[in-house]
């Protein structure tokens, strides 16, 4: 097995190679993130036309391994802290102040990817969420946000300035309840052009 170790991504590792023809019939390498005997990670190139493709896996022995996948303007998701693709969203949480400061903190413990419980601390505070995804930077209408039901507003939808693939999402301030205190788990939705992506959960004080 090996990752890669280098930006832009290397298109071949360990003598295995992924190219994508497209609907149009272009073929274009795809850059590699990670390859072993049962799996490969790869990125899709941004150019590769909408509809039905072929993907076509050459090993270092010569060997061609040919599949189809469905190219799609969005197909969002959010990563989750364990990796499994639900329960706590793999994000992290800005506290700004009444009075200016600022604070960042995981939404989730990295040892156990159990929720943080977040406190929107008292009045005239505000929490903000950073969410982290794929699929989303193709919406073509919109990127509107709901936690625990209530709509947030979605400030930022787009590719992450360092990491290959990566979306970033900022949602918020969160909103508050005249209900007082009510600590619980907050399902997160964020949905691009009308298509739903996976929800995330973390717990909150809406007091």
């Amino acid at each position: 097995m090996a990752s890669a170790t280098t930006v832009p991504l290397p298109t071949e590792l360990l003598g295995i190679s992924v190219e994508v023809i497209d609907s149009q019939g272009a073929a274009r390498r795809a850059q590699l993130f990670y390859v072993s005997p049962s799996q490969i990670n790869y990125l899709i190139p941004a150019t590769t036309a909408l509809g039905q493709a072929t993907v076509r896996v050459t090993t270092g022995a010569g060997t061609t391994i040919i599949g189809t996948i469905q190219i799609d303007p969005v197909a969002p998701s959010l990563y989750s802290a364990n990796a499994c693709g639900n329960g706590v969203a793999a994000a992290f949480y800005l506290h700004v102040a009444a009075g200016g400061e600022r604070m960042e903190s995981l939404l989730f413990d990295p040892a156990t990817a159990a929720a943080v419980l977040v406190s929107l601390g008292p009045e005239g505070d505000q929490v903000f969420l950073v969410l982290f995804g794929t699929g989303i930077r193709g919406f073509q209408i919109g990127v509107t946000a709901t936690v625990g039901g209530e709509t947030v507003p979605v400030l930022a939808a787009s590719p992450h300035n360092e990491f290959a693939g990566l979306d970033q999402i900022n949602i918020g301030p969160l909103p508050r309840t005249s209900r007082g205190p009510c600590p619980g788990p907050a399902p997160c939705l964020v949905n691009c052009s009308g298509s739903p992506a996976q929800r995330s959960q973390g717990n909150r004080n809406v007091g």
